[in-house]
């Protein structure tokens, strides 16, 4: 058996440009912004999202809110329109999550404390 002996490393000998990782990395930032904003014409809403199925239609940029959640009308199933209904959902709502009976009150740590 012979033994093969270590090629010895190749440097490159061929034409060299620069590199101009700013460049790069504002045209990668270009294109990221492109992409968020064309994702957000075709996926976006025009009342912004914050209505939910049946329900007033917000004015655009109006954060979804505790006053925006109990001045909402609530549809029952039977079509019937309840004009106070999202008041009485918004108190029932805290009143489960303040006395630890809402469906994210068994969590436990991290997410609540039980003592």
């Amino acid at each position: 058996m012979t033994r093969r002996t270590r090629q010895p490393i190749r440097h490159w000998t061929g034409a060299e440009r620069g590199f101009d990782i700013i460049f790069e990395g504002v045209i990668a930032t270009v294109i990221v912004i492109i992409l968020v904003i064309g994702a957000t014409v075709i996926f976006g809403s025009a009342d912004a999202g914050l209505s939910y199925p049946g329900g007033p239609k917000s004015a655009t940029g109006e954060a979804f809110s505790a006053r925006y959640w109990s001045t909402s009308p609530m549809t029952d199933d039977q079509g019937n329109v309840d004009p106070n209904g999202g008041a009485m959902d918004f108190v029932a709502t805290v009143v489960t999550e303040l006395d630890g009976s809402s469906g994210t009150a068994g969590y436990g740590p991290p997410y609540n404390e039980t003592q």
